[in-house]
């Protein structure tokens, strides 16, 4: 039996090395006791101490009768090396070294993101409308800025004869709109930039009820085509 007993604290940690039941073998849900077994196993000389915290039992033992005893070791209590890391992949974001508790989150888009077809950014549903809204852009002087990486669907009202000036920040194979309208009734024209290029429209009556919807086109960034279609 001493080889056996000896093994009560081969595995576990010192709080929990295994769980010693003793029960009544006629009447083994009535009549036993379960103990955690922790520290190490004693030897008594002739005999083994064991050192053990009550969990659960039923019933009372009797002398004079024969009970029997069973253990369940606890397997070995695994170690993360802190030396190890969790390395967060491309859209995702935390991660760190194993000397802690660690989080995986995604790197989650933002309407600018979206715009500017930032890189490594998971895109959710909710973007898909939100990145749409309508952004007012400014004429200032007579031209018109178009960031193409600041709107989708733009609006724009002049005050004066203006100039739609050469995109920025193109994006190949994308498209861009734009609702123009003047500020009155005076009749305002719309010129383009350089790097537009085709057949453009000629628009010379924009008004305050009289406005046109402009679809962009980008076909490599220092070529831009431009339809408009009537929006009054």
């Amino acid at each position: 039996m001493s080889a056996w007993l000896d093994t009560f604290d081969d595995s576990g940690d010192a709080t929990v090395r295994g769980f010693l039941t003793i029960f009544d073998p006629t009447a083994p849900t009535t009549s036993f006791r379960v103990y955690t077994v922790s520290g190490s196993v004693v030897d008594g000389t002739g005999y083994r101490k064991l050192t053990i915290a009550h969990v659960a039992g039923a019933g009372s033992f009797v002398e004079g009768m024969e009970y029997r005893f069973s253990f369940a070791q606890r397997g070995p209590v695994g170690e993360v090396p802190s030396s190890r890391t969790i390395t967060s992949g491309t859209g995702l974001t935390g991660g760190g070294d194993l000397s802690a508790n660690r989080s995986i989150a995604i790197d989650k888009a933002t309407d600018a993101n979206v715009r500017a077809a930032a890189s490594n950014k998971v895109l959710t549903a909710d973007l898909i409308a939100s990145a749409s809204d309508v952004v007012t852009l400014t004429e200032t002087g007579g031209s018109i800025a178009v960031d193409w990486s600041t709107f989708i669907h733009g609006t724009v009202t002049i005050d004066q004869n203006s100039t739609l000036a050469s995109p920025t920040n193109g994006q190949p194979g994308t498209w861009r709109t734009i609702m123009i309208q003047g500020n009155n009734g005076t009749l305002r024209t719309l010129a383009f930039g350089s790097n537009f290029n085709g057949e453009l429209p000629a628009l010379a009556n924009i008004t305050n009820v009289q406005r046109y919807l402009l679809m962009i086109y980008c076909v490599s960034s220092t070529d831009f085509l431009c339809s408009a279609k009537d929006a009054n």
